[in-house]
């Protein structure tokens, strides 16, 4: 599933339920007269700034919504509109991301450094998805128009082909969720420009460009700070994971990922690696990831220790050490072997 586009940066207004309640000032007393004997000055210290109430919990955003269908006629089409309502896959996807990656709870760790928690999520303003007859799976772009209003393209060839056909419907929801995280996460380059790089998927589209940038524009050292591609794709999926909607990635692929030779090889691989993550550090570290790349960039060699204490390198062997093998015949790891 795949993409490539930046996130976006949103955050809502506070609920009205949370607004202090303000009530007439009562009117000041008229003034003394020239003849009226002032009052001595008091001795008494002022009153202590009184603490400010905690700040409400910030909402999720609603981007405005909209689906464009190229071809009624294709075969995806209808499967689609008979399988979904977009609208009740798309808003709640919306506040589940904000919930996993930008809300105080998600930001909140024993561990969490000021720098990366509670950081304000993209403000996308818009999703357009856009259902059409192409190669590969999916992938989000922005618009020509302005970079807070994304695009998901949605393959309707490879909609017309989801198997068994009772998991249509959840193969849809898990794709959107994935795509939709891309409107809304960091990738570290929007540190010192703003501006975000689409997400296209590798694999769908062919087009990988993450780590290729020699042509002189000033953005190169924001390129710089781009995480891995990887990751990217990796948090994706670890929020459809989160969401239940990865049941067809069994404990195979868990295992398989862990056996894996880079911790960013994307999608299910690196998901159940940012799973692990998020159990062995506290609930918000995948969050707190996605915070620090808005805060810092991404710099490998600093990155990891600077959030979570250790190397990326110590980090995925200690993944991969606590392995689950079937069996007793070695499927584990040796402490210190590669």
């Amino acid at each position: 599933m795949s993409p490539r586009t930046l996130p976006s940066r949103s955050s809502t207004a506070p609920s009205s339920d949370s607004d202090p309640i303000l009530t007439p000032e009562t009117p000041s007393p008229a003034p003394a007269t020239s003849t009226s004997t002032p009052a001595p000055p008091s001795s008494r210290l002022p009153d202590a700034k009184p603490p400010s109430s905690p700040s409400p919990a910030r909402r999720a955003p609603h981007p405005k919504l909209r689906l464009e269908i190229r071809d009624l006629s294709h075969q995806g089409a209808a499967l689609f509109l008979r399988s979904v309502n977009p609208a009740t896959i798309l808003s709640p996807a919306v506040a589940s991301i904000y919930r996993l990656l930008y809300s105080s709870s998600s930001s909140s760790s024993s561990s969490s450094s000021s720098s990366s928690a509670a950081v304000p999520a993209p403000p996308t303003r818009s999703v357009t998805l856009i259902l059409r007859s192409m190669g590969g799976v999916a992938y989000t772009t922005s618009t020509d128009l302005d970079r807070d209003h994304k695009e998901i393209h949605f393959s309707l060839d490879y909609i017309a082909n989801i198997r068994p056909r009772d998991r249509v419907a959840h193969e849809i929801e898990g794709v959107l969720t994935h795509e939709l995280v891309h409107c809304y996460q960091y990738d570290g380059t929007r540190l010192r420009y703003n501006d975000s790089n689409d997400f296209s998927d590798q694999d769908d589209q062919g087009d990988d460009d993450d780590n290729n940038n020699s042509s002189g524009n000033p953005n190169d050292d924001a390129r710089d700070a781009r995480c891995p591609g990887g990751l990217i794709e990796g948090i994706a999926d670890w929020i459809r994971l989160r969401c239940d909607l990865g049941p067809h990635w069994h404990r195979d692929e868990k295992q398989s990922a862990r056996r894996a030779k880079s911790w960013d090889r994307g999608y299910e691989s690196t998901a159940f690696f940012l799973d692990h993550l998020e159990s062995r550090f506290g609930h918000g570290t995948v969050a707190r990831i996605n915070g620090r790349l808005r805060v810092s960039g991404y710099h490998e060699d600093r990155f990891w220790p600077a959030l979570l204490g250790e190397s990326i390198e110590e980090l995925w062997e200690e993944y991969c050490c606590a392995g689950e093998p079937d069996d007793n015949n070695g499927d584990g790891c040796d402490k210190g072997k590669k």
